[in-house]
């Protein structure tokens, strides 16, 4: 069966008593409503915005693309209106909870440290590079925490391991040294 779609129309009920005067705003009440992931738009909806993040993330479709598929399917979403959803939810609701990851990463005693060399579009460099920090598979919370920089500078370990006092394992030796300092 076909993927459908659906729109449900939330309506807030707004109530206010009429036998006070109308300055006071205190006696106006307003029914709850579901919080929005995007504010002010009425078809960025949850679950649109989770089958975005998955198309361009996880199956590697760009935004061009599904600007196309999304089209066919009757809703006419730019691609620039996709982005800015995908940047609003990075900025505002993801990066509190990659902040958190990578400060609970952080209170582990063995990290794994990698990256690996990936071409982006919008660098005028031929590879930028995608790092991860991992913790050990027998720690009690598994944690993974990406981040992307246009080089292999020292400069991202040391903004990724900042405040970690512990070990950390990698294939990058000269990086890791650098940060540490040669007696560690």
């Amino acid at each position: 069966m076909p993927a459908k779609l659906r729109l449900l129309k939330h309506h807030q009920a707004v109530y206010k008593c009429p036998k006070c005067s109308s300055d006071d705003r205190s006696k106006i009440s307003k029914a709850s409503m579901p919080r929005s992931l995007i504010s002010h738009s009425k078809t960025g909806s949850p679950s649109i915005i989770a089958h975005i993040f998955a198309m361009k993330y996880v199956y590697k479709v760009p935004c061009y693309r599904q600007e196309a598929m999304w089209k066919l399917k009757g809703l006419p979403f730019t691609r620039q209106q996709m982005s800015k959803w995908l940047i609003d939810v990075l900025n505002n609701q993801l990066s509190p909870l990659y902040d958190l990851l990578l400060k609970e990463l952080k209170r582990q005693r063995f990290l794994h440290v990698d990256e690996t060399p990936y071409n982006t579009l919008a660098s005028k460099k031929a590879n930028t590079y995608y790092g991860v920090v991992t913790s050990v598979k027998f720690e009690e919370k598994n944690i993974a925490a990406f981040t992307h920089s246009d080089g292999r500078s020292s400069e991202t370990a040391k903004k990724l391991l900042s405040d970690f006092n512990g070990y950390v394992q990698t294939t990058a030796m000269q990086d890791i040294i650098s940060l540490t300092g040669p007696d560690t």
